[in-house]
């Protein structure tokens, strides 16, 4: 599995390594989409244009002068967009990065074939059992020389549902390497996921206005139905996740960290055009719950280190980085 594309380029499977301590990293942050999400574009914003400086600043040179720079600046500021548009802003990449608290992170992106189309044409989610063993697999090979790391995974919708599945499965795991990717976890962050609902029916409709959201395509009954009668396997992942989180914790003081949607979406029923209620989203034990004032597409797409939504997000990374070195302080003084 490649994890260096040439010139920056984000592979659309496997790993791509975005950021790599050039000592030996204290930590890996892993960035997974969720269905019908894609490595890059899911974290990805088209920076608005800078909006124009006041016209009072400007007119000491006579109005003539003021609509010159005025004409300059508006045809520079849709150049800039258009760049941007070609060119989106990545925030894992492009902002994360470069905070000198994460410079001893080594950060990475996931991308799996993520269509949850194929799922409904299929009628058969058990398919994400096994995408999540390959994420499982992949994630061990990635950590071969450093199995203990600690590791914080960010996820998006449902991707929620592959990182759960894949660290049920490690828990489980005779094989060490294996094994090491969920007794190495200090958290989880999590955009806009359901981690509860009433019942398979809840869910199954929560899914399916999910999807419509997500496809831009009409309400689709056949994931209700197919929720249904896959509706163990679903119900499996978040009880036996219980069982992992408790364990998680006990070895690593694992925290999670739950960003609900503050703003709903046109077409979308339930609260205020929420993909996700609030009561849906709130998280399991030891977790913090904060609100990104953008929809459930929106909300973890960022358009710079001064965008207040991101710098919400900032804090909480950096409060689990702060967590991971004073664990390691702890063992190296004991």
């Amino acid at each position: 599995m490649s994890t260096g594309p040439p010139q920056g380029k984000i592979n659309d499977s496997g790993f791509t390594v975005l950021q790599d301590a050039v000592h030996n990293p204290e930590v890996d942050i892993i960035f997974v989409h969720g269905l019908q999400g894609h490595p890059k574009k899911t974290w990805s914003a088209i920076k608005k244009a800078d909006q124009d400086t006041p016209a009072s600043k400007e007119t000491k040179g006579g109005i003539r002068t003021w609509f010159s720079r005025l004409v300059r600046r508006r045809s520079g500021a849709k150049e800039a967009q258009a760049d941007c548009k070609k060119n989106p802003r990545a925030y894992p990449k492009d902002l994360l990065s470069q905070e000198r608290s994460c410079a001893s992170a080594r950060i990475m992106t996931c991308g799996y074939d993520s269509d949850i189309i194929k799922l409904v044409n299929t009628a058969n989610f058990s398919t994400i059992s096994g995408q999540a063993e390959t994420l499982l697999n992949a994630v061990a090979r990635v950590r071969q020389e450093c199995q203990r790391r600690p590791l914080i995974f960010i996820t998006h919708s449902l991707g929620r549902l592959m990182i759960r599945a894949a660290l049920n499965s490690s828990r489980r795991k005779r094989a060490r390497d294996l094994r090491a990717v969920a007794e190495s976890v200090f958290a989880v962050i999590f955009f806009g996921t359901p981690h509860r609902g009433s019942g398979m029916a809840g869910f199954g409709e929560m899914v399916a206005h999910a999807t419509s959201v997500l496809t831009m395509k009409p309400y689709n009954k056949n994931i209700v139905r197919a929720l249904a009668e896959n509706s163990e396997i679903l119900t499996n992942i978040p009880s036996d996740y219980l069982n992992t989180e408790e364990d998680m914790a006990k070895l690593n003081r694992f925290e999670s960290s739950t960003f609900q949607e503050g703003k709903g979406m046109t077409g979308v029923p339930g609260s205020q055009g929420k993909v996700v209620e609030d009561d849906s989203s709130e998280g399991g034990i030891n977790d913090c719950n904060d609100h990104i004032n953008r929809n459930q597409m929106d909300m973890c797409k960022f358009y710079g280190a001064d965008d207040p939504e991101y710098e919400k997000v900032l804090g909480e990374i950096k409060r689990h980085l702060s967590r991971v070195r004073g664990q390691i302080d702890e063992q190296s003084y004991s």
